[in-house]
């Protein structure tokens, strides 16, 4: 089996047991922070991966790596998956749990890439409207690129909305040199 099968039923086993325990807003943080902590340190990440590291030093490690960081119950999941020999799978665990948790929640994560930093009511305005078009709630993540002149670019999954002056202007410019008129 795949890695990112087995990573998606241990994430989905891990949703269903922390919705059941009414902590999934504990484990969803430790998630995170597992995914920042192993995407800043690829060493750790290999030590995680090699299969040749005896699993009770990658349990040590582990240990010593999230020390009073997790929560009881993700200490354990990681505890299990160091028993089972699934522990090189921790690292495709975080995202597929978030992208389970987005989808149990209703939310839907969106990129927004903009020329300049939005303000409050333009970000407010933006997710207002943005969650009555997707019909869910939207999570933000924002991009500054000098490029787009102005306005906007907002990606959630496969829908681009593409609010920005760069757009606008290459358009303008394709209706231009697609329309035939005449100078008298």
């Amino acid at each position: 089996m795949s890695l990112n099968r087995v990573a998606s039923k241990y994430a989905a086993s891990l949703l269903s047991l922390t919705v059941e325990q009414g902590i999934l807003p504990a484990v969803s943080a430790d998630m995170e922070s597992i995914n920042k902590i192993l995407t800043s340190a690829p060493r750790l990440k290999r030590i995680i991966k090699d299969p040749t590291v005896k699993p009770s030093l990658k349990s040590s490690v582990l240990k010593e790596v999230f020390k009073d960081r997790l929560s009881d119950l993700t200490n354990n999941f990681i505890r299990v998956l160091i028993q089972k020999n699934r522990i090189e799978v921790l690292a495709e665990i975080p995202a597929k749990f978030i992208e389970l948790r987005n989808q149990h929640l209703g939310i839907v994560p969106v990129t927004v890439t903009s020329a300049e930093e939005m303000s409050g009511p333009q970000v407010d305005a933006l997710r207002s409207k943005l969650e009555s078009v997707l019909g869910k709630k939207v999570e933000f993540t924002f991009k500054k690129d000098a490029n787009l002149i102005g306005g906007f670019v907002a990606k959630a999954g496969d829908t681009v909305i593409d609010s920005s002056v760069k757009q606008q202007l290459h358009v303008l410019k394709n209706k231009f040199l697609t329309s035939s008129f005449s100078v008298n």
